[in-house]
């Protein structure tokens, strides 16, 4: 499959000097996809000739929902037909169809951050997703184990509880369930977010034994939800436990369940309360966010902790929910209608945050594996949006390689030249 990129500008002065450049190929037509953004709202006819004959574009593209009843709930059949009406409609102008869908948005902008509890320096890959206050002392330590490093926390069998206190408090990246202006999607206050902390402890230890406590801070400090594990949430119905690590707890018999936070959770107050989230630059109240996810360790156990992985209801669904991903294949379905090797009916997502790069990669996995490599998720960056997680981003930016990594390699992001967008 050839890669992919897409060369969008919302300046008009490049568009257009884009425009008159591919003017001049021969047949340009043949060698890239060239699409207007939002170009499908209107489906009359005329619109349709404006597109094909006025302005020789050869692609339609539409923001993800296409008609009444295109929802992520809507029936999965009726929405698979009349998507396929529409690209078929496409087809026979020798128009290609870019796929702004609602499932696809709504899957890829979800969010998943795993914040490691270990010592992470700056200028290290993913140094802000880690904690300013990370414990280190003779009885706690950075160490090697199964495969990462963790936080190993060993108690003092001559001294039970002694040692306790906090491990990992004041999260550098603290700012990325603080949007309340992008929407629907990605407004933080959307769905329901999940907390899990990656623990494990020795096995044979009394079910009563206190281990450690999660606590969770809004964007105003407050502690919105306190979670203490015992032995006893380590281990299931049957009183088992093997000794590996967990990020959900026996909270119930034999119910393993993640630490959960309703909506609005972490973005307290009115809708109309949005803090700047992006500007680090002052300590006005609008600017300040405190949002934590801190660990007090009792000290009466040994306790290995890699990381706290946040994530919201978009994430959870993408990446354990069937249904979320079968909607998506029959998606790519309607997508390979009258399949074209140099200009593909492919997706597309923009605007997305730092910890949205997990989704993103799921879906293109999705994408890719449905169409056998045929299809993909294009993807349209905005750097500064991209950015806005790491603290001071204004003298913290990212540099090529830093999109590279995070992006490309790790992102699965593909990159080529196949493509020139209008926005």
């Amino acid at each position: 499959m050839k890669s992919k990129i897409v060369f969008s500008t919302g300046l008009i002065a490049v568009s257009v000097f884009m425009f008159l450049s591919l003017t001049a190929l021969d047949n340009p037509q043949d060698k890239f996809l060239i699409v207007a953004m939002h170009s499908g709202v209107d489906t009359s006819p005329v619109n349709y000739t404006r597109l094909k004959d006025s302005l020789g574009l050869n692609g339609w593209h539409r923001y993800n929902q296409w008609f009444t009843g295109d929802e992520i709930n809507g029936d999965t059949t009726e929405i698979f037909n009349r998507v396929k009406y529409r690209v078929e409609q496409n087809n026979t102008r020798d128009l290609r169809t870019v796929f702004g869908r609602r499932i696809t948005d709504y899957s890829a902008w979800g969010q998943r951050s795993d914040y490691q509890c270990e010592n992470v320096t700056e200028g290290q890959p993913y140094w802000f997703y880690s904690y300013y206050n990370s414990a280190t002392s003779s009885w706690i330590q950075d160490i090697p184990d199964s495969g990462q490093t963790v936080k190993y926390c060993k108690v003092d069998t001559s001294n039970p509880g002694g040692d306790s206190g906090y491990i990992v408090q004041g999260l550098k990246a603290n700012r990325e369930q603080a949007n309340r202006f992008w929407t629907p999607y990605q407004a933080d206050t959307f769905s329901d977010w999940y907390v899990k902390p990656k623990i494990r402890i020795p096995t044979g230890l009394s079910i009563n034994t206190k281990v450690c406590r999660i606590e969770i801070l809004d964007w105003d400090s407050s502690v919105v939800k306190s979670i203490e594990l015992t032995v006893n949430e380590f281990k299931d119905g049957n009183q088992n436990y093997n000794g590996n690590y967990m990020d959900e707890f026996y909270f119930q018999p034999n119910v393993l369940s993640p630490i959960k936070i309703d909506s609005p959770g972490l973005c307290p107050g009115p809708d109309s309360l949005r803090k700047y989230f992006w500007d680090w630059s002052s300590t006005t109240p609008l600017n300040t966010i405190k949002t934590d996810f801190r660990v007090f360790w009792y000290g009466q156990c040994d306790m290995w902790i890699d990381r706290i992985r946040v994530e919201n209801e978009q994430a959870v669904k993408l990446f354990y929910d069937d249904p979320t991903e079968l909607f998506i294949r029959s998606e790519v379905q309607s997508a390979l209608l009258d399949y074209d090797e140099t200009r593909p009916n492919n997706f597309y997502l923009e605007e997305f945050e730092f910890n949205t790069t997990p989704c993103i990669n799921r879906v293109r996995e999705i994408i890719e594996d449905e169409s056998q490599g045929r299809l993909t998720l294009i993807t349209n960056l905005n750097p500064f949006l991209y950015n806005f997680a790491v603290p001071h981003h204004k003298t913290n930016r990212f540099t090529a390689d830093d999109f590279k990594r995070y992006l490309l390699v790790d992102g699965g992001v593909k990159k080529s030249c196949n493509y020139i967008i209008f926005s």
